[in-house]
Protein backbone atom coordinates (compact mmCIF):
# COMPACT_ATOMS: atom_id res chain seq x y z
CA UNK A 1 0.00 0.00 0.00
CA UNK A 2 3.13 2.43 0.65
CA UNK A 3 4.60 1.80 -2.57
CA UNK A 4 1.33 2.36 -4.38
CA UNK A 5 0.55 6.15 -2.75
CA UNK A 6 4.34 6.54 -2.56
CA UNK A 7 3.98 6.17 -6.80
CA UNK A 8 1.09 8.42 -7.15
CA UNK A 9 2.81 10.81 -5.30
CA UNK A 10 6.13 10.33 -7.34
CA UNK A 11 3.77 10.62 -10.16
CA UNK A 12 1.68 13.91 -9.13
CA UNK A 13 5.38 15.24 -8.86
CA UNK A 14 6.17 14.42 -11.81
CA UNK A 15 2.95 16.29 -13.37
CA UNK A 16 3.47 18.98 -11.68
CA UNK A 17 6.84 19.16 -12.94
CA UNK A 18 5.30 19.02 -16.63
CA UNK A 19 2.17 21.45 -16.38
CA UNK A 20 5.05 23.94 -14.44
CA UNK A 21 7.34 23.76 -17.34
CA UNK A 22 4.76 24.48 -20.01
CA UNK A 23 3.48 27.27 -18.20
CA UNK A 24 7.45 28.61 -18.26
CA UNK A 25 7.51 27.68 -21.64
CA UNK A 26 4.23 29.90 -22.72
CA UNK A 27 3.80 32.40 -20.14
CA UNK A 28 4.88 35.18 -22.90
CA UNK A 29 1.45 33.75 -24.51
CA UNK A 30 -0.75 33.95 -21.65
CA UNK A 31 -1.00 38.15 -21.61
CA UNK A 32 -5.23 37.86 -20.31
CA UNK A 33 -5.05 40.93 -18.96
CA UNK A 34 -3.82 42.79 -21.98
CA UNK A 35 -5.74 40.91 -24.25
CA UNK A 36 -9.04 41.63 -22.61
CA UNK A 37 -8.19 45.04 -22.07
CA UNK A 38 -8.24 45.69 -25.85
CA UNK A 39 -11.70 44.13 -25.79
CA UNK A 40 -10.45 40.72 -27.67
CA UNK A 41 -11.82 37.21 -26.81
CA UNK A 42 -9.61 35.23 -24.36
CA UNK A 43 -10.71 31.67 -24.27
CA UNK A 44 -12.67 29.18 -26.28
CA UNK A 45 -16.55 29.39 -24.97
CA UNK A 46 -16.87 32.06 -27.34
CA UNK A 47 -16.05 29.96 -30.49
CA UNK A 48 -17.23 27.26 -29.28
CA UNK A 49 -20.98 29.02 -28.73
CA UNK A 50 -20.04 30.53 -32.41
CA UNK A 51 -19.76 26.96 -33.55
CA UNK A 52 -22.80 25.25 -31.57
CA UNK A 53 -25.34 28.04 -32.69
CA UNK A 54 -25.74 26.90 -36.16
CA UNK A 55 -24.28 23.34 -35.81
CA UNK A 56 -27.27 22.96 -33.38
CA UNK A 57 -29.77 24.69 -35.67
CA UNK A 58 -28.99 22.85 -38.96
CA UNK A 59 -28.79 19.00 -37.69
CA UNK A 60 -31.97 19.37 -34.73
CA UNK A 61 -34.50 21.39 -36.89
CA UNK A 62 -38.09 19.70 -36.67
CA UNK A 63 -38.26 15.89 -37.92
CA UNK A 64 -34.51 15.54 -38.54
CA UNK A 65 -32.75 12.49 -37.80
CA UNK A 66 -29.41 11.73 -38.47
CA UNK A 67 -26.34 9.40 -38.52
CA UNK A 68 -23.02 9.82 -37.62
CA UNK A 69 -21.36 9.32 -40.42
CA UNK A 70 -24.66 11.51 -42.65
CA UNK A 71 -24.08 14.26 -39.82
CA UNK A 72 -20.88 15.00 -39.99
CA UNK A 73 -20.60 14.66 -43.91
CA UNK A 74 -23.23 17.45 -44.05
CA UNK A 75 -21.28 19.62 -40.94
CA UNK A 76 -18.46 19.19 -43.45
CA UNK A 77 -19.83 20.71 -46.55
CA UNK A 78 -21.18 23.12 -44.57
CA UNK A 79 -18.07 24.14 -43.49
CA UNK A 80 -16.76 23.93 -46.69
CA UNK A 81 -19.28 25.91 -48.24
CA UNK A 82 -18.95 28.94 -45.12
CA UNK A 83 -15.61 29.29 -45.23
CA UNK A 84 -14.97 29.58 -49.10
CA UNK A 85 -13.24 26.37 -49.43
CA UNK A 86 -15.50 24.51 -50.91
CA UNK A 87 -14.57 24.32 -54.82
CA UNK A 88 -10.36 24.25 -53.39
CA UNK A 89 -12.35 20.71 -51.31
Amino acid sequence: MIGVLLKTASSGHADLERELAFFKRNHHRMSYHELRSRTLIVGSETVEAANKVPVTQRMKRLGMRWTVDGGQGILSIRALLKSGRFNAA
